[in-house]
């Protein structure tokens, strides 16, 4: 298991956005904190309904 899905995971778990945004910054594909940031926010908002724990 790679950092950035162990980093996911608890995320998921605990609700951290901290760690959410850890996670993603830690994926080899995104490449800046903005960008890492963008597509936390977009993803929460388009899924909040099945993430309570945001």
């Amino acid at each position: 298991m790679h950092a950035y899905e162990r980093l996911a995971s608890d995320a998921s778990v605990t609700g951290d956005r901290r760690t959410a945004l850890q996670a993603l910054m830690a994926h080899p594909f995104v490449r800046s904190k903005h960008t890492a940031e963008r597509i936390l926010d977009e993803g929460l908002a388009a899924h909040r309904e099945h993430l309570p724990q945001f």
